[in-house]
């Protein structure tokens, strides 16, 4: 399936090559972009320990400035809203959940162009990232607060549909993140790190960036 996705996503970017309308980065540019997510999810089931909804809200605006004809530096601001309310902590009847993340991850970026329009990047950026989160229900109420490290880079292909906005997916990436945690009871309090690495992800997603002087 991955090689399939892989295989898609390369013949795409190939494929649109041929409709040309000039795009060219420059030195002294610069570039808007971001990301956002939405999910939310539901069970009523009838046994409390199950019953549950839950809703999660991401985004992450970025911006960077051409410092030559190949590299870029900037800025992104990821944020995260995260809200639950369940049964799921037995014995109570009642669990709510709300948490909010945020952070800043300065990156730079390498750019190699085939074309006028398509182009194939490295990216490395590291950030730090905080978060607070309350939970009602328990007795007595617990407050979580915590910060996070993260470094990772990244290799993936873009291709402009127009002179100022280009789509963009990442084909592969790495990365480190270290978490540290500290609750008002003590019982959640700690430290965590993960490490991931991946190449032509099961997920194709597209990205779009708006360039401008």
């Amino acid at each position: 399936m991955k090689k399939i996705i892989l295989k898609t996503s390369v013949c795409l970017f190939l494929f649109c090559i041929v409709f040309s309308s000039k795009a060219q980065i420059e030195k002294g540019m610069k570039v808007l972009s971001g990301s956002a997510s939405f999910y939310n999810s539901s069970s009523n089931s009838t046994s409390t320990f199950n019953k549950y909804k839950r809703t999660s809200i991401d985004g992450a605006p970025q911006m960077g400035f051409f410092i030559s004809n190949k590299f870029c530096i900037g800025l992104s601001i990821p944020l995260n809203f995260y809200l639950q309310t369940s049964g799921i902590s037995k014995p109570y009847s009642s669990y709510r959940a709300k948490e909010f993340q945020y952070g800043v991850a300065p990156y730079v970026r390498y750019y190699k162009s085939f074309s006028d329009k398509f182009y194939c990047f490295v990216n490395a950026s590291t950030g730090v990232g905080f978060r607070n989160m309350d939970i009602k229900g328990n007795n007595p109420e617990v407050k979580l607060t915590g910060y996070s490290y993260s470094a990772g880079a990244g290799f993936g292909l873009l291709y402009f549909v127009s002179s100022k906005l280009s789509i963009e997916t990442t084909l592969a990436g790495i990365s480190y993140n270290h978490y540290s945690n500290k609750t008002s009871n003590t019982s959640g309090s700690g430290m965590s790190h993960d490490f991931s690495a991946s190449i032509a992800p099961s997920r194709l997603s597209l990205g779009l960036s708006y360039y401008f002087k």
